[in-house]
């Protein structure tokens, strides 16, 4: 009995197409749903620094501009209101000395025994020195006493200065009177006649004469250094 023989088939198969799996499809979701929220994320914080950003320029724009009014407006008070100088000597010793700083207030009335911020009518330095005689008015010093118009008047400031003087034996102010200092008997309109509180050294109305109004640049009220020091005038 003869047997067929079997010829096997020259056709290809085809391949088999492989199936995405429910967990493929799942990876391949949140590789995506990850992706947006990166993408998302990376966006926010972009904007976050722009918005960062923004505002630290608006800030600095603000600070710069408010910084230069600041500037220019105590440019102008220091000009027309206050300045804050600096003490140079010891010719306002006990009151004031070298390296304090002082508030003078430029609009200040003028009154006897204020101190005042002038220009010195020869060196032109600008100095501090204290207001004795008013425009109007005659003085002279006896025995350590001051004399305004033949009236006496107390100098509290200078008490303690006095009284060593005296125990030392010689007059803490010599003795002179006005006409004898400066050739005139009385104060001239608008002038001030000054003097120092270091009265050993005559380096005020007694050698160069009254101050003018105009050469008055204000009244010291404040010294405001040092911190420890401070005292109203």
């Amino acid at each position: 009995m003869n047997k067929k023989k079997t010829i096997p088939s020259t056709k290809k198969r085809p391949k088999k197409r492989k199936r995405s799996t429910t967990a493929s499809i799942h990876k391949r979701s949140n590789e995506k749903n990850i992706k947006k929220v990166k993408r998302k994320r990376q966006s926010q914080q972009k904007r976050k620094k722009r918005r960062t950003r923004k505002r630290v320029q608006r800030f600095l724009i603000e600070l710069g501009i408010t910084t230069a009014i600041s500037l220019l407006l105590l440019s102008f008070f220091r000009l027309v209101i206050f300045t804050v100088p600096r003490v140079g000597g010891y010719s306002m010793t006990m009151a004031l000395n070298e390296g304090d700083r002082l508030f003078v207030n430029k609009l200040a009335p003028i009154k006897r025994y204020d101190l005042i911020y002038f220009i010195h009518p020869f060196t032109k330095e600008k100095v501090i020195q204290r207001v004795i005689g008013l425009q109007g008015e005659s003085l002279y010093y006896q025995n350590d006493q001051l004399f305004i118009d033949g009236e006496m008047k107390n100098e509290r400031f200078l008490a303690t200065s006095i009284t060593q003087a005296a125990k030392e034996d010689h007059l803490y102010t010599n003795d002179f009177t006005l006409l004898e200092k400066t050739g005139k008997s009385m104060v001239p309109k608008d002038s001030y006649f000054v003097m120092v509180d270091n009265r050993m050294y005559e380096t005020d109305s007694r050698e160069f004469g009254f101050i003018q109004v105009s050469d008055v640049i204000g009244v010291v009220k404040l010294k405001w250094f040092p911190l420890h020091q401070m005292q109203k005038f």
